[in-house]
């Protein structure tokens, strides 16, 4: 297993607009980079990001995952392929600003590996 290179928290909000700057002005944390559903704040040597919500119904599941928990890796690909062979379902996402590999615990939280790559040129970009 892939130790992570960075890890962070991701608030997964349905108001995008609102939340963004709540963290930003109310809390003044520092914005790392921002997109039109993705916004990484430094949060005291680790992340914060508030995305958009990518579930399109809300379910029970999607009430209780408002927060996951997310650990840069150098491939994303090889650590979920990694967790499927020992078992846990994960879901591989591919998309503009790089890959993702959410995951849940044996308690059933939300956790995801992203590439540190895509996640360093985005910080790099902003």
């Amino acid at each position: 297993m892939q130790a992570p290179t960075r890890t962070g928290s991701i608030s997964y909000v349905q108001d995008y607009a609102v939340r963004v700057p709540f963290y930003h002005d109310i809390l003044d944390l520092e914005k790392m980079f921002h997109t039109e559903a993705l916004t990484s704040f430094n949060f005291g040597g680790s992340d914060l990001l508030v995305e958009v919500d990518d579930e399109k119904v809300p379910s029970a599941a999607t009430v209780m995952d408002r927060i996951g928990l997310r650990m840069n890796v150098a491939d994303a690909r090889l650590a979920a392929d990694a967790l499927f062979a020992k078992g846990v379902k994960v879901d591989y996402q591919v998309h503009a600003w790089g890959t993702v590999a959410k995951f849940r615990d044996s308690d059933g939280n939300l956790c995801a590996f992203k590439d540190d790559l895509s996640f360093e040129k985005q910080v790099a970009e902003a």
